[in-house]
């Protein structure tokens, strides 16, 4: 089709497009100076993606809160799948990893420039533009360059939104770019489902009545149903492997997940915890000055809430004007939107977190942006055609500024990025190249480049983050690798290794651990890290006394017991008092002592 601004009008999108990769750029070059660890999650994401390439194909997407303990998982791996090629070409490296998620990010920027071109020509592109400025500032480089699957997401709903106004405002193209994104967003994580799935249906009734007061139109009932069975093909073709992976297993993942969800172990927050917490992340000021939060006054977004559905008076007055008739699509994805956001976040069951409605700043950008239309037509007919040029003139350099100055401030961040979670990695860093040198050395009986390795690890620090991080690292240097049956979903099934298929295991043992190991002789240490200083030690001591005192005194004594068992999921209880989740989470960070140990198969963790 053609735009709005003439058939030059891809330069500004590309314009556009030149000025948001530039941090990206920077924030990549900043990454690849030092050698990146992944760990738990975006170790198990390397995994899969690495998978993607050696033909045991990923089906289903990271493991989640879903289902009994390590059971289920988000819906589909299109994310695997998307990271790929990127991190194929670059050296399939930790850093590549980096490099591949922030070019989808990039590539979702594109898309969704591309789009408010073809809807509202040069204005709703700077407006977008400025939008995703704001979105991309609140969100920060190291969310963007990190494929962990509550981030990938985040800027593919803005173009599953778009792409759905799109639609609705008779665009058919962009039937398939939805149906592409909303599956992106939905087999990623779990928390888009009730809204893509909402608006898919919208969609679905929208085009059914088109098709139907066709009539004798032969043209456009072609035109509709050629998309649509366009776009249904390409949603099949998405959602393929998800479907064989529930019809070839006696119990599914989407059974899991359907299960779960509607019988929750725990009572879901409630509608009303839903509506405020949406209207948290409805405050614009929050969003423009990025500051991101799962609490908070609720004052901003109701403001915001109640200015947008005053503001949709006025394009129903000038629904005759195309211009108007788009803008109440858009309107109308934003009500949809809100409803079905709090009835999501209403569902939610256990501990809030903060990345189950990042979701919820898309909404309120676009909501920005529908109240601006809105204002920008109400002025219209007050003013002449000079005083409109000249309008539009000082609104679009006023656009481009704001997004201009939002990137600045998101290339100075992009400038001092560091690898996610590299507090965390920190120790393998040692205990990687130890590791690998000593099974080298050849000297270890089964422990070497033709052995089959059983890598083990103990779940109860930060829920064996370093664990899956050394099966991930040993694996990427060339060594047979394999774990227990019980992490068949964390790690993939083609990767359990049976005992009696492995020469030798290799151990990574935490805190009180490394003492126990080191009183088996048939097992040899091999590596060994303690980065805490004798102030570190201390301050641990002081923090799980004061932690287990305000637990017992809050009547938590079964939280207490996993304050040495399993600290993470102490930390994160929803019961703690603030207070003792602060101490618990400096514990957390703290750390303590780690050591890789190697010697006959056993199963012991």
């Amino acid at each position: 089709m053609k735009t709005r601004d003439g058939d030059r009008s891809w330069i500004a999108v590309l314009g556009l497009w030149a000025l948001f990769a530039v941090p990206f750029v920077v924030a990549l070059v900043g990454l690849s100076r030092a050698r990146y660890f992944p760990v738990l999650d975006l170790a198990q994401t390397e995994l899969r993606i690495r998978d993607v390439g050696s033909g045991n194909f990923p089906m289903v997407g990271l493991p989640g809160r879903i289902g009994g303990f390590l059971e289920g998982s988000h819906p589909g791996a299109l994310s695997f799948w998307a990271l790929w090629p990127v991190y194929a070409l670059l050296g399939s490296t930790a850093w590549a990893m980096t490099a591949a998620a922030a070019f989808l990010n990039s590539l979702a920027i594109g898309a969704a420039l591309w789009i408010a071109q073809r809807r509202g020509g040069l204005v709703l592109l700077v407006a977008v533009g400025a939008v995703l400025g704001a979105l991309v500032c609140l969100y920060g480089p190291s969310y963007l360059t990190q494929p962990w699957n509550p981030y990938l997401p985040m800027l593919w709903f803005v173009v599953f939104l778009l792409a759905v106004i799109s639609v609705l405002d008779e665009d058919m193209p962009m039937l398939p770019v939805a149906v592409f994104a909303g599956t992106f967003c939905v087999q990623t994580h779990i928390s888009y489902a009730a809204l893509v799935g909402g608006l898919g249906l919208v969609v679905a009734v929208v085009l059914a009545l088109r098709f139907a007061r066709a009539g004798a139109d032969g043209a456009l009932r072609r035109r509709v149903l050629t998309w649509t069975l366009g776009g249904v093909a390409l949603g099949v073709l998405l959602w393929l492997a998800p479907v064989v992976q529930e019809l070839t297993n006696d119990r599914g993942n989407l059974t899991i997940i359907w299960e779960y969800f509607t019988r929750p172990p725990l009572d879901p927050i409630g509608l009303g915890r839903g509506v405020e917490l949406l209207l948290v992340h409805l405050n614009p000021w929050r969003l423009l000055a990025g500051q991101d939060a799962s609490g908070g006054s609720i004052v901003g977004g109701l403001v915001l809430l109640v200015i947008w559905m005053a503001s949709v008076i006025v394009p129903w007055k000038e629904r005759s004007q195309p211009q108007a008739r788009t803008l109440l699509r858009i309107d109308l994805v934003i009500g949809v939107a809100v409803v079905l956001g709090a009835a999501s976040i209403g569902r939610i069951f256990g501990f809030v977190w903060y990345y189950l409605m990042l979701w919820g700043w898309s909404v309120c950008g676009l909501m920005l942006v529908a109240i601006g239309w809105s204002a920008a037509l109400l002025c219209a007919q007050r003013l002449s055609v000079y005083q409109l040029r000249k309008a539009r003139t000082g609104l679009v350099a006023s656009l481009v500024t704001a997004t201009i100055v939002f990137l600045a401030v998101f290339t100075v961040a992009a400038s001092k990025v560091e690898a996610p979670e590299a507090d965390v990695a920190m120790p393998l860093r040692t205990l990687v190249p130890e590791t690998v040198l000593a099974l080298d050395a050849g000297d270890l009986p089964g422990a070497d480049r033709d052995g089959r390795l059983l890598v083990t690890w103990t779940l109860t620090k930060r829920l064996g983050s370093l664990g899956y991080g050394l099966l991930s690292e040993l694996e990427r240097s060339g060594f047979d690798v394999g774990t227990v049956d019980a992490l068949r979903v964390v790690t993939t099934q083609h990767r359990v290794r049976a005992l009696e298929d492995a020469t030798a295991t290799v151990h990574l043992a935490q805190g009180d651990e490394v003492a126990k190991w080191r009183g088996k002789p048939e097992y040899k240490e091999v590596a060994f890290v303690d980065l805490r200083t004798s102030q570190d030690r201390a301050r641990y001591k002081q923090l799980r006394r004061e932690a287990i005192a305000q637990l017992r005194s809050a009547g938590l004594d079964d939280v207490v017991e996993n304050v040495d068992k399993n600290l993470f999921v102490a930390a994160y209880d929803p019961r703690n008092p603030l207070a003792t989740k602060r101490l618990l989470e400096e514990l957390l960070l703290i750390g303590g002592p780690a050591a890789v140990f190697v010697g006959p198969p056993t199963l012991e963790l």
